[in-house]
């Protein structure tokens, strides 16, 4: 792919769009090995490899970044690089984190906002991405921005692998920032791990987890499995579609079938769905809780309705930046009396307080396990 070459400073990136759009300068390209930026000659960058093996030229010192990651300001904080952010998503909790508040949004799901991103001008954007089709989607991301001197840098941090978080170190210069926060978090994880490590796998809970989406549309999640549960959907999903966390439609008769012990339905941030840090009006929750999965014509031929364990979960405890969170809720909810010692809610406090410095509030899951 091309990057666009003679490149001298931020000043002149808004020249060049407004000259580029008259059609009065043919701006010159390099044809270069590495994605984004193109210092050639120059001693004033680097090149990292992204979360998806892409070569992608950087600044030397990142000044400024843009995120179209609904999930990774927590991580801007821990680093203390809130000053870097200048652009965020409106999926993003900003509220939670008081020096990002009035950080300018780029747009939301689908609909990013090139031009404002563009205005804005970061060093670089951070763009999270998933699936097959992930390195392609952000080469063409990478091509939209070439022209603004703006690289693209692709991450996932969908599982709780960490590797992604060693990347925004690498990128941001902050060697090592993570390492006190990912011994804590370990210290948590370690302690439901060594708890369901003994279980048989006739002892342990089956579940049925569903996507914010439509009813039957399961999706494999690896707090689960941490946590102890065996996803349903593992009986007729692809390894494949496992691994790539795909959402899959499924008959109610084949969950009928499996007859899962725990129903969880997750609810992502924004609209009508009411849970997360903004989570405090039980009325609103208990009604998308009935709407969302507690009424289903199906529910009384399934154990987990029949028990009354049917929950639903803020998506950031499964699929977003409190998912190793979500292995302790779970692991709470799965195995109570195995976990009678063990406090989520406290630790999730301990995590706002203690590593965000934010206030900690809100429901992340309901009817709550307390």
């Amino acid at each position: 792919m091309s990057a666009r070459s003679n490149v001298v400073s931020k000043a002149d990136r808004s020249r060049r769009r407004v000259l580029a759009g008259l059609g009065g300068l043919a701006l010159g390209s390099t044809t270069a090995g590495c994605l984004g930026r193109d210092f050639t000659g120059s001693d004033s960058n680097r090149t990292i490899v992204d979360h998806f093996g892409r070569e992608v030229t950087v600044p030397e010192t990142v000044e400024t970044v843009a995120s179209y990651s609904p999930t990774i300001l927590w991580t801007f904080t821990i680093l203390g690089v809130q000053n870097k952010v200048i652009g965020i998503t409106s999926g993003d909790t900003s509220e939670a984190f008081p020096k990002m508040r009035d950080v300018p949004v780029i747009g939301g799901g689908p609909n990013m906002n090139i031009e404002k991103i563009a205005d804005l001008e970061p060093d670089l954007l951070f763009n999270r991405e998933g699936g097959e089709n992930a390195v392609d989607e952000l080469d063409s991301l990478q091509e939209q921005f070439a022209e603004f001197d703006i690289s693209v840098i692709g991450i996932d941090d969908r599982g709780l692998d960490p590797s992604w978080m060693q990347l925004l170190e690498e990128v941001l210069d902050e060697e090592g920032g993570f390492n006190d926060f990912l011994e804590w978090r370990e210290e948590q994880l370690s302690r439901v791990e060594d708890g369901v490590s003994s279980l048989s796998s006739d002892e342990r809970v089956s579940v049925l987890y569903e996507r914010d989406y439509d009813p039957w549309e399961v999706q494999h999640d690896e707090p689960i499995e941490v946590a102890g549960g065996h996803n349903v959907m593992k009986e007729f999903a692809s390894e494949e579609q496992l691994a790539e966390f795909r959402q899959i439609s499924v008959d109610p008769e084949r969950i009928i079938e499996l007859d899962p012990d725990v129903a969880i339905k997750e609810n992502a941030p924004g609209g009508a769905r009411p849970l997360g840090w903004t989570g405090d009006d039980e009325a609103a929750i208990a009604a998308t809780h009935k709407e969302m999965i507690l009424d289903r014509s199906e529910s009384d031929l399934i154990s987990a309705w029949q028990n009354d364990e049917v929950y639903l979960v803020d998506y950031a405890l499964m699929s977003g930046d409190k998912n190793w969170l979500g292995v302790l809720y779970l692991a709470k909810l799965f195995y109570p009396e195995l976990f009678d010692d063990l406090d989520p809610v406290a630790v999730n406090e301990q995590y706002h307080e203690e590593w965000l410095g934010t206030e900690f509030r809100g429901t992340y899951l309901y009817p709550s396990i307390e």
